[in-house]
């Protein structure tokens, strides 16, 4: 009965199904765990283990696809050819810019704007900074963007503005984000009780809780303008994720330039939204 009911569902809601459930199946564990034990190697292991779920839910489902579709799907993440200059740009410094301009609004208020210790320290002394920041960069490109992003805009991204197209009765490009956005929060969610992780030192349902999940829907937004721009890229996804972290980690916002962050985001949203609507046929 189950079995049914799941190859009754749209190819983008199994998706969802299998990502959320393998992450929570390993992360709930995890959870559990690491309140008596801490990080151990068990918590280590489902940790990173639920953190490829976007990408093994993907490659489960894309064996139901024909060859054609599953060489577009790769072929999606390595065409640069895709990539404009001008789109180029737009994915690599839009999170830069907008941080910047939070940053510095913060300061006009008298606050700190962020703390700039880690950015500091690779400008006065690159060549011994340097292998240490590759390493960092290299492990939240591994660990995070590249796993998702093959999963959350190059497959289910791309099936919910497919299904739109086909039948007529899907999600257009905001409803879809959105969509989008929704499970990448809920997916996120148990990483806030895993012991040693970004999240648990952030907190479950702080304030800056909030504010990261609430980014999210307006990232969404951004990302999947420059997706259908780029001409369905996963590539520009993938950076532009990439992008977020690293950039996290070189300038550590204070409470509220990260609150301006969010607005400042939710405001390119929203020029993004009202973009896509002057273009929808009335």
């Amino acid at each position: 009965m189950i079995q049914r009911a799941f190859s009754n569902l749209p190819i983008a809601h199994r998706y969802f199904v299998l990502a959320l459930g393998w992450a929570w199946l390993c992360w709930v564990p995890a959870a559990m765990i690491g309140v008596s034990g801490g990080r151990t190697p068990l918590v280590a292991t489902l940790h990173y283990l639920g953190g490829v779920s976007p990408l093994a839910a993907a490659l489960i489902l894309l064996r139901l696809d024909t060859t054609a579709e599953r060489a577009d799907f790769w072929q999606r993440l390595i065409d640069v050819r895709r990539i404009t200059l001008p789109w180029w740009m737009v994915t690599l410094f839009t999170v830069p810019a907008l941080t910047a301009l939070a940053a510095r609004f913060d300061q006009l208020l008298g606050g700190a704007g962020a703390r700039l210790e880690a950015a500091a320290s690779l400008a006065e002394n690159p060549l011994a900074a340097l292998p240490a920041a590759l390493s960092l960069a290299l492990f939240l490109f591994v660990f995070g963007p590249l796993p998702e992003e093959i999963g959350w805009r190059g497959y289910a991204l791309d099936r919910l503005q497919r299904e739109r197209t086909e039948n007529g009765s899907g999600q257009n490009a905001l409803r879809a984000s959105l969509v989008v956005a929704a499970f990448w929060a809920l997916w996120h969610l148990p990483l806030y009780f895993i012991a040693g992780t970004f999240q648990q030192n952030t907190g479950a349902f702080t304030a800056r809780y909030w504010l990261i999940t609430l980014g999210l829907f307006p990232t969404s937004i951004l990302m999947t303008w420059i997706f259908n721009a780029t001409h369905r890229s996963t590539l520009t996804a993938i950076l532009f994720h990439f992008m977020g972290n690293w950039i996290g980690e070189l300038f550590e916002l204070s409470p509220r330039a990260d609150l301006f962050l969010l607005l400042l985001t939710a405001l390119a949203a929203l020029g993004v939204i009202v973009s896509w609507q002057s273009r929808t046929p009335t």
